[in-house]
């Protein structure tokens, strides 16, 4: 075989072999899970507002109007482990992930910020520690505090449906730092379902609604003043009524849903036969049946009805 032979088949495996070298590493790339963007705003009534990312109003107070103009944000990977940067304006950059010599404490978790079961543990830290007393240090668990997530679903569990403290403590510097409103983009889409136990009443008369959401925190209607995500209440109308409901998801969004109770405009005693329905709208011929005391003597002509209601039925 000659030289050149041999230098061929040498420069053919070396570039086989790195062409599957690069394929392998290129899928393994590929396969590796992506990260799960952190947003919201975490609270401190030392500091005030701490932002999670850059997608989020770079003021908490004006909603949609004030983005950052650079990048940044806190990612938590399929093991849990939360990595990047968080902002507030009063001490700049607070770093998750990539940190070591945390302090020890009571209770506290001596690793990098991760979710570990349902609960936040570890450590973050201000990056403007001084060195002067104050190390920069926030502890996410401890003795008598901690930060609890809402059941499989990966996002940080508001104080009012939690058990414990649900804070973050950050010495004299920073203080307590409340998690609440601090979402994981990935939880999953609320949803939320309002009914009535009758649609059609007479005047005056009570219906019930009733109302479950699922996936959400809170919900807030006219007809209530409970801001539970299940209950009912009994609703009696006078005039056709709508009734609507809000929900705030654990990932942050609101879902509504509503429903009409509609008057019945039949008097009573009366039978009224329906006629097709045109345009949205159905109209009937009532009647007296004999033997039976109608009131008012003499019907409303004609009755008109929307066609979503249900039939009306008169009993005798």
């Amino acid at each position: 075989m000659s030289f050149n032979n041999i230098n061929h088949r040498k420069l053919f495996l070396i570039i086989t072999f790195s062409l599957l070298s690069f394929l392998a590493i290129n899928s393994q790339v590929r396969s590796a899970p992506s990260p799960t963007p952190i947003s919201g705003w975490a609270w401190s009534s030392n500091i005030g507002w701490i932002s999670f990312s850059s997608s989020n109003d770079h003021d908490a107070n004006t909603a949609g109007t004030q983005q950052s103009a650079f990048s940044y944000g806190v990612n938590k990977n399929s093991s849990g482990d939360l990595t990047g940067y968080a902002w507030s304006s009063n001490i700049g950059w607070i770093q998750f992930g990539g940190l070591a010599g945390w302090p020890t404490g009571g209770g506290t978790t001596g690793s990098n910020a991760k979710i570990v079961g349902n609960s936040l543990v570890g450590w973050a830290k201000a990056l403007s520690a001084d060195g002067n007393g104050w190390d920069g240090w926030i502890s996410l668990d401890g003795t008598n505090y901690d930060i609890t997530l809402t059941t499989a679903a990966g996002a940080f569990c508001p104080s009012v449906d939690c058990t414990g403290y649900d804070f973050a403590w950050g010495s004299d510097v920073v203080g307590w730092v409340g998690f609440d409103g601090v979402i994981d983009s990935n939880a999953p889409a609320p949803s939320v379902s309002l009914s009535a136990s009758d649609t059609n009443i007479t005047s005056g008369q009570p219906s019930t609604l009733t109302w479950v959401a699922i996936n959400s925190t809170s919900c807030d209607a006219t007809f209530t003043s409970s801001n539970s995500v299940s209950g009912s209440q009994s609703v009696s109308p006078t005039t056709e009524t709508t009734y609507s409901i809000s929900c705030i998801g654990i990932n942050g969004s609101t879902v509504t849903d509503s429903v009409t109770i509609y008057i019945d405009v039949v008097p009573s005693g009366w039978v009224v036969v329906w006629g097709a329905c045109v345009d949205g709208t159905k109209t009937g011929t009532a009647t007296c049946p004999e033997g039976v005391t109608c009131t008012p003597s003499t019907p409303p002509d004609p009755i008109t009805l929307p066609c979503v209601k249900k039939p009306i039925f008169i009993e005798h």
